[in-house]
């Protein structure tokens, strides 16, 4: 995941030639694999947002006379996140 510029500046840091090369190895597989699936997780939440619908809500005009039953607000009930209103 982290391409070669990268690894070199990570490796050339003194505190990371303080550690045995086994230990930032794995270390290094390890935070690309902790990134992977945060960029996963990101991704998942961006499609699920996307598949929401959005719901209208109107509101009656004021200057057209009405009665109360009408003044209540109407919600579009097609969808939200696949549940019924």
């Amino acid at each position: 995941m982290f391409d070669d510029k990268t690894l070199e500046k990570i490796f050339s840091n003194d505190k990371t030639q303080n550690v045995p090369i086994v230990y930032q190895a794995t270390m290094i597989h390890v935070i690309e694999k902790v990134l992977e699936e945060k960029e996963s997780d990101s991704s998942a939440t961006v499609r699920k947002s996307l598949s929401i619908s959005t719901t209208s809500v109107s509101v009656p005009d004021a200057n057209i006379p009405t009665t109360d039953a009408d003044n209540a607000l109407t919600v579009d009930t097609e969808s939200y996140n696949g549940y019924q209103w």
